[in-house]
C-alpha cells in the first residue's frame, strides 16, 4: 500500500531513550544537589566521619543551622559538648569541616586546606590552623575539689563555698536563668550564688560553655587554682546570657586576673557586650606552675549571673 512506507517501527523509537535517559538523570543530579540534606543523610554520613576524624579534632557544620541535625547523628563521641559550644576555634590545631551545598564556615577562614573529599550532598574539608596555640590549662574541665578553691571574701576573712556533686539540677527556661548544674561550689546568698561549670547564649545566640561565678553581695568572689602550667598568655571569654541582658544596664561585672597573688590584668564586663573576649600577658619569669586566682564582684550583684571560660597558653 501507498501509506505503508509512512509507519515506523516502534524499535526504531529506542534511541529517544538514552537523551531522556540523561536529561531525567542531570534533573535528578540538580535536585539532590540542591536539596538540604536530611537527618537520615548525616546518620549515613557518621562512618566516613569517624574514619577521616582524629582524636581532638574539631568538627564544624557549615552552615550553622544544620548543626543540630549532625550532633543527633554524630553523638557526643564526635561532636563533644565542649566542642559545640566552645569560646572559639584558636585552640585547635586542626578541624574536619562538613559543608552541605559547598558551604563554608567563616570560623575557618584562613586555615590550610590539607585535604578535600565529596560524599553526596557534603563536601568534607580537612583543615589546618595556621596559627594554632596550645591550650596548657583549659580552666573549665578542672572545676573540682582538688583543684579549685572557692571563697567570698567581705575584706575582713573569707566564706568558703563548700563543694557538692549533687545539688538540684534547676533550669529557668525561655527567659529564665541559666541551667544550675549538679556539681557546683555553693556560696552564700541562695540557689543562685555558686561556682560551676554551665551554658550560656552568647550575642549571636550561640551556647559557651563558661564557669559560672555568680557576684556575692557585700563581697569579692576568689576562685584560685593552686596548681597551673604557666604560659605565655591567659585568654578567655566573659559575658552573661544576651537573652536576659541585652537590654540591660546595670552595673558592670568587675573581673581581675592574679598570678601568684599579683595582678595581670582587670576589666569590666557590660551587659550589651555579650560574651566578649580577654586577653592577659603572663610575665616573664614565672615559676613553671603557678596560682591563678579569677576575682568577680559587681556594685550590683543581684541577678548577675556572670560566666567565664579561660585557658593558659
Amino acid at each position: 500500500m501507498a501509506g505503508s512506507r509512512f509507519v515506523t517501527s516502534p524499535w526504531r523509537l529506542l534511541w529517544l531513550l538514552a537523551p531522556i535517559a540523561g536529561l531525567v538523570e542531570l534533573g535528578a543530579h540538580l535536585y539532590f544537589a540542591g536539596r538540604a540534606p536530611r537527618e537520615t543523610d548525616f546518620a549515613e554520613l557518621k562512618s566516613e566521619v569517624e574514619r577521616l576524624r582524629n582524636t581532638g579534632e574539631l568538627v564544624v557544620i557549615a552552615p550553622e543551622w544544620a548543626e543540630p541535625l549532625a550532633r543527633k547523628a554524630f553523638g557526643e563521641e564526635l561532636m563533644p559538648l565542649a566542642d559545640v559550644a566552645r569560646s572559639d576555634a584558636t585552640g585547635y590545631e586542626r578541624a574536619l569541616e562538613i559543608g552541605m551545598l559547598d558551604q563554608r564556615s567563616p570560623e575557618l577562614s584562613g586555615w590550610t586546606e590539607l585535604a578535600e573529599e565529596r560524599d553526596g550532598p557534603f563536601l568534607l574539608r580537612t583543615l589546618k590552623n595556621p596559627h594554632y596555640e596550645a591550650v596548657r590549662y583549659a580552666f573549665n574541665e578542672h572545676v573540682r575539689p582538688s583543684e579549685l578553691f572557692v571563697v567570698e571574701w567581705n575584706g575582713e576573712a573569707e566564706h568558703n563555698c563548700d563543694f557538692t556533686p549533687r545539688a538540684r539540677v534547676t533550669a529557668g527556661g525561655l527567659g529564665g536563668h541559666v541551667a544550675y548544674p549538679a556539681e557546683r561550689f555553693r556560696c552564700s546568698g541562695g540557689e543562685a550564688y555558686f561556682a560551676g561549670v554551665t551554658l550560656i547564649d552568647d550575642q549571636r545566640y550561640r551556647p559557651r560553655r563558661c564557669l559560672y561565678a555568680h557576684p556575692p553581695v557585700n563581697a569579692v568572689l576568689h576562685l584560685r587554682f593552686p596548681n597551673v602550667p604557666a604560659g605565655k598568655k591567659l585568654r578567655g571569654y566573659g559575658g552573661q546570657s544576651f537573652l536576659l541582658t541585652r537590654d540591660g544596664n546595670a552595673a558592670p561585672i568587675e573581673f581581675a586576673i592574679f598570678i601568684d597573688g599579683h595582678e595581670i590584668g582587670r576589666r569590666d564586663f557590660l551587659d550589651q557586650q555579650g560574651f566578649s573576649p580577654f586577653e592577659f600577658a603572663i610575665g616573664r619569669g614565672a615559676p613553671e606552675r603557678v596560682e591563678v586566682t579569677f576575682q568577680v564582684q559587681s556594685k550590683s550583684p543581684v541577678g548577675r549571673e556572670f560566666c567565664f571560660a579561660a585557658e593558659m597558653r
